[in-house]
């Protein structure tokens, strides 16, 4: 009989050390979502192309979706040539509207590959259309770009969603002409 009453006592130990294990992982899981949440909203980085709008007085031309998760398909190209279509011709209507010739596209970071190659085929697009395209990456810190800045006088700026501070976009209008 001493062993039945020992059974029972130890499986109700383990019912309780199991619900102590529930209950622990889930705690756990709503710290790492509070903490989470926190850094996310707390970090001083851009998180879409509405908050820009919203923030800033300075045209937001749009957002160009380079990096999706998993595999290319043909949906996300057709979203990528649409999205670089629209910002083009609003960058061609807004320099025709004022009469620009000449435009830079500055950047305050380094652009990977797949930007660089965005960014080349942009610049073509415009020079086709007589707008004189210049390309700086990290122009924050390359002072030879500064003069060829100012000698052009007119700067798109390229921003990365998630990367760029909001003290970065208001150093760099401070900045350009």
């Amino acid at each position: 009989e001493e062993d039945g009453a020992d059974g029972a006592e130890m499986n109700a130990e383990r019912g309780i050390s199991k619900k102590y294990v529930v209950l622990g992982l889930a705690g756990g899981i709503f710290l790492y979502c509070c903490i989470y949440a926190c850094l996310y909203l707390f970090r001083d980085t851009l998180k879409s192309t509405e908050e820009m709008k919203g923030l800033y007085t300075f045209p937001v031309y749009g957002g160009i979706p380079l990096k999706g998760k998993g595999k290319s398909t043909d949906a996300k190209k057709n979203a990528y040539e649409q999205e670089k279509a629209q910002i083009l011709n609003r960058v061609r209507l807004a320099c025709k509207n004022q009469e620009i010739t000449r435009l830079c596209i500055v950047s305050d970071f380094s652009f990977d590959e797949q930007e660089k190659a965005c960014m080349a085929d942009l610049a073509k697009q415009l020079n086709s259309w007589g707008i004189e395209t210049l390309i700086t990456e990290n122009a924050g810190r390359e002072t030879a770009a500064w003069d060829t800045l100012a000698d052009v006088g007119h700067v798109l700026m390229v921003c990365r969603i998630g990367t760029t501070t909001h003290r970065m976009v208001d150093e760099e209008m401070s900045f350009y002409p």
